[in-house]
């Protein structure tokens, strides 16, 4: 997988990377987009950067298992359903990583 950013601010993703656990996507989201989504870590909902057009997410643990699709409504995602951990969410093909709490 390879690595496009790495950032320090709890607003912004820690890693955003092309292809998935478990493969790769072909979907919409260009490469030379940033994909935003705070906070990070998160203990419920996660809201995407304004203008990103994410209709879905796919949830994936460390180990790549894939947990499920979920759709985005008005820029956010509840993530309260999952137990505290690290999870990677596939956005258009790209890769993100979040801290739930």
């Amino acid at each position: 997988m390879k690595i496009l950013e790495i950032q320090q601010s709890p607003n912004v993703p820690l890693y955003a990377g092309e292809g998935s656990p478990t493969g790769t996507s072909n979907n919409a989201i260009s490469s030379n987009k940033k994909i935003w989504v705070y906070p990070n870590p998160t203990s419920g909902v996660l809201y995407f950067k304004p203008g990103l057009d994410v209709e879905n997410v796919e949830v994936f643990d460390l180990a790549g298992r894939f947990l499920g699709r979920f759709g985005v409504k008005d820029g956010s995602l509840d993530v309260c359903f999952l137990q505290p951990g690290c999870y990677f969410l596939r956005i258009g093909g790209r890769m993100v990583w979040i801290l739930k709490e």
